[in-house]
């Protein structure tokens, strides 16, 4: 969920989320990861809005237990994601700006993640597994990003304390080793659900943090298989999709900098305890700010089964 360089380390929330940003720095001197939004839990990084002038309708909402497609729609226009599946197991996520990500499954466990760019694969991360099942070891590699970080790779080796919280350490190299550490990670969990991220810089002091509020109701994505997998590794991709709120919905996200970084989210439900849309709004900083009461960025989420 974080991704750091060596000097600096950031969340990735952005308040514009059709506006391009560069991959961070990982070398010594690696350019800073731009912060990201987060949308209901699906990020897209890397991205460039083209306002949509003819967007088909949406269509009416029905009953279901995954979403087939979902529309971001602020004042630059719509951003639309459309999930393919085969029963619950997500195969793909592409939108309509030229960015997909495909799942790749052996037996019950997702081992592969692709993100494409205008059909050619940028990045892919491979993930592996312990004796309990567990997620043990992901490893992301830069395939054609186009620029320095073409060729270098990052492990995330995952070490379980208990049942509520995993502690992650970040290592970098190439492809054919990553040996180098750069920071840990610790996530913390309630209720099977992620709650807070602590970041840890090099001589293990916190560094800042995230949290993260639900609703009660069910979440967007709690019926996909692996959801508690893909919530875990998807976020630290610099291209592709983020999925968050594997139990319930995100109200809330707030991201604790020299800047407080707020993302919130309002939702409507139909009968069955399903958002079918959501307002979203950005602050750069906490909404309980008197000086801050206005958000930096307000859309409209839609979500259809």
């Amino acid at each position: 969920m974080i991704r750091s360089s060596k000097k600096h380390i950031t969340f990735r929330i952005n308040p514009t989320p059709f506006v391009c940003s560069q991959p961070n720095n990982k070398t010594n001197q690696m350019k800073t990861k731009a912060l990201f939004l987060v949308l209901i839990g699906i990020l897209l990084i890397n991205c460039d809005n083209e306002s949509t002038d003819d967007l088909p309708e949406m269509p009416e909402e029905t009953n279901g237990t995954v979403p087939s497609q979902i529309v971001f729609t602020d004042s630059d226009g719509a951003w639309i994601r459309d999930f393919t599946y085969d029963n619950n197991r997500l195969l793909s996520i592409q939108d309509n700006i030229g960015y997909k990500t495909n799942y790749t499954y052996n037996e019950d466990q997702l081992v592969r993640i692709d993100n494409y760019e205008d059909g050619i694969l940028a990045e892919y991360g491979t993930l592996e597994y312990d004796g309990n099942g567990r997620l043990s070891e992901f490893i992301q590699y830069f395939q054609e990003f186009g620029d320095e970080l073409d060729g270098s790779a990052f492990k995330m080796i995952y070490n379980y304390n208990g049942v509520n919280s995993i502690t992650v350490d970040t290592y970098t190299g190439d492809f054919d080793s990553q040996e180098e550490f750069l920071y840990s990670e610790i996530y913390f969990f309630e209720n099977n659900q992620l709650i807070e991220i602590d970041l840890h810089d090099f001589s293990g002091t916190r560094d800042h943090f995230l949290t993260l509020s639900h609703d009660n109701m069910t979440g967007v994505f709690s019926n996909i298989e692996n959801i508690e997998v893909i919530e875990l590794v998807s976020d630290q991709f610099e291209l592709g999709f983020v999925l968050e709120g594997s139990v319930n919905n995100l109200v809330e996200k707030f991201d604790k900098e020299e800047i407080d970084y707020v993302t919130t989210y309002n939702y409507d439900y139909n009968q069955n305890g399903y958002p079918v849309s959501a307002q979203y709004e950005y602050f750069a900083t906490h909404p309980s700010d008197t000086n801050n009461n206005t958000p930096d960025q307000t859309a409209t989420i839609d979500y259809k089964y």
